[in-house]
């Protein structure tokens, strides 16, 4: 009887422990929903062509562009749609130990910080905060500013509407150009100087 008292109250402390560790309710993506994507494990260039919001469709996919290939979310986790995309991603061979980070979009607000990256030949590259109405004079400042060793050019690369990567190429020396505003996802990269007329 005592042995059989003991039994019952280890299993009521190891269910009572695991109780704590399991969420009562974790909540669902619905069709609707918009997401926001970061992908990292992967160099910065690579990032600009996966990070940024998504829809999910009626059909409970989300098409994820670089693969050409829908991964379903409506019913699931955001845990569960990570790993999804992850797997999805592996499978595609586009990347080896990609991580990806969703996080849901509450009306306007998003729930995560928005950023860019800058990267080339600026003193700390990686990614800088977004703030609304930045520059791109000003992205480059929150990068440290560029190196002695910078090109006078950049490129800017962003997705348009369609979904599609562009890739523009600035004079940096240009005043408008300073002044152009940058969007959350974008990617900056400022090139080393080439050769003695610069043209990056």
């Amino acid at each position: 009887m005592i042995k059989l008292f003991r039994k019952v109250n280890l299993l009521a402390i190891v269910f009572a422990v695991l109780s704590l560790h399991t969420p009562a309710f974790a909540a669902k993506i619905k069709s609707g929903d918009a997401v926001q994507l970061s992908l990292r494990g992967v160099p910065a260039a690579e990032q600009v062509k996966v990070n940024g919001e998504y829809r999910v469709r009626e059909s409970g996919n989300i098409r994820i562009p670089i693969i050409n290939q829908n991964v379903m979310a409506a019913g699931k986790t955001p845990e569960q749609v990570e790993r999804s995309i992850e797997a999805a991603l592996i499978n595609a061979g586009i990347y080896t130990a990609p991580t990806i980070s969703l996080q849901v979009i509450e009306g306007e607000k998003v729930l995560v910080q928005k950023v860019l990256s800058v990267g080339g030949q600026v003193k700390k590259p990686g990614r800088v905060q977004f703030r609304e109405g930045m520059t791109l004079a000003e992205a480059i400042q929150q990068a440290g500013d560029r190196t002695p060793f910078a090109s006078k050019f950049l490129y800017l690369t962003r997705r348009n509407s369609e979904g599609k990567l562009m890739r523009h190429k600035y004079n940096f020396t240009d005043a408008k150009v300073q002044t152009l505003k940058v969007y959350p996802n974008d990617l900056i990269n400022v090139p080393q100087r080439i050769g003695l007329f610069d043209r990056g």
